[in-house]
């Protein structure tokens, strides 16, 4: 089934009345009995009209989309004011002890397990941080989708600081990002004469393909062949590790069961439609493009996003704290946390 005026109302009537001046005809369907390249032309030659069209009514659209944008926030903030006065407040503790560490520690031990667990910690805040922006807009599966981010950052973080001790994992942590540079330029150059691109300096390739060359004679073919490359000499050096590996080393397994969850907001299947279901079971239509405003949505997101953070404030703290005041900073971020729960409990 099809049907007209779908994104400009009126273009039928335009047609029409451009067609009957051209043509100096009256029948109906005229522009059905052009042809193919008949029509093509025709709708070229409405081109800046059609952008005329939307130029009028842009800045009315765009005016119109952030007052509703800022009026959900203001509902959605006010609604769930609470539980996220708490969680904003653990985040600024976060982020004050991620500057206070920044100031007093890299610049004085700049080596690499304190580049990588301080600017690790700090993007797991910055991650936080948007999965707070998902929910004040009322996007809770959006919040979902970062969280499983947050879950891998967590896991891979929590295992670096583990072996803080061990140079070479966080130098193979560093060297293992040219894994993903190797497979960009493979992608690049397999796609970049049909999207039209530049090709890519030679010297550039070479030297990139010589890296991998170096690396995988360095440290094994499977180093950056592999996601967790870099982690098998946290695992006797077996061939493959994986993130189930990581996640029962370093204590998360017991939330794979969200984290199997959070993927399912990842990956395109219809179990993401389940969210909008009505009274009758049915899928409302109309609530796919709505912020979502119902406490029960924020739940899981704020308490996850929390547990994954306290994880990783145990270590962090452990590793950078003195001992006198560890129990005390530590205990500040439990009871900032106990009270955003706390704040949870009437939630239906």
């Amino acid at each position: 089934m099809k049907t007209s005026g779908i994104l400009i109302p009126d273009v039928n009537t335009l047609f029409k009345a451009a067609l009957r001046k051209i043509l100096k005809e009256d029948e109906e369907n005229l522009f059905e009995k052009l042809t193919d390249e008949e029509k093509q032309q025709f709708i070229e030659a409405f081109d800046e009209k059609f952008v005329d069209y939307f130029q009028n009514k842009a800045s009315g659209v765009y005016t119109s989309f952030i007052k509703s944008h800022l009026k959900n926030q203001k509902t959605i903030s006010n609604i769930h004011k609470e539980s996220f006065k708490y969680f904003c407040g653990y985040l600024k503790l976060c982020y004050d002890l991620f500057h206070n560490i920044r100031k007093r520690i890299i610049y004085f031990d700049n080596s690499n397990n304190n580049k990588v667990v301080i600017s690790q910690y700090g993007y797991l805040i910055r991650l936080a941080d948007q999965i707070f922006a998902m929910l004040l807009n009322g996007y809770q599966d959006g919040a979902l989708r970062l969280w499983r981010s947050l879950y891998e950052y967590t896991a891979t973080l929590l295992l670096l600081m583990k072996e803080y001790e061990n140079k070479e994992i966080f130098d193979r942590y560093i060297n293992h990002h040219h894994r993903g540079q190797s497979r960009k330029i493979e992608s690049y150059l397999k796609h970049y004469e049909t999207l039209k691109f530049n090709k890519l300096d030679t010297e550039l390739v070479e030297s990139i393909n010589q890296t991998v060359d170096d690396y995988e004679k360095q440290y094994g073919k499977e180093f950056l062949k592999n996601d967790y490359g870099w982690a098998t000499i946290a695992f006797n050096n077996i061939q493959r590790v994986t993130l189930r590996d990581i996640e029962n080393l370093v204590g998360l397994s017991r939330l794979r069961p969200f984290y199997i969850w959070a993927c399912s907001y990842s990956h395109s299947s219809f179990e993401s439609m389940f969210d909008f279901l009505g009274e009758d079971q049915a899928i409302t239509l109309d609530r796919i493009t709505q912020p979502t405003t119902e406490k029960i949505s924020i739940i899981d997101p704020l308490q996850l996003s929390l547990t994954l953070l306290h994880e990783v404030n145990i270590g962090f703290l452990n590793i950078y704290c003195v001992d006198h005041e560890y129990e005390i900073n530590l205990k500040l971020f439990r009871r900032v946390f106990e009270l955003m729960q706390s704040t949870l409990g009437n939630e239906k």
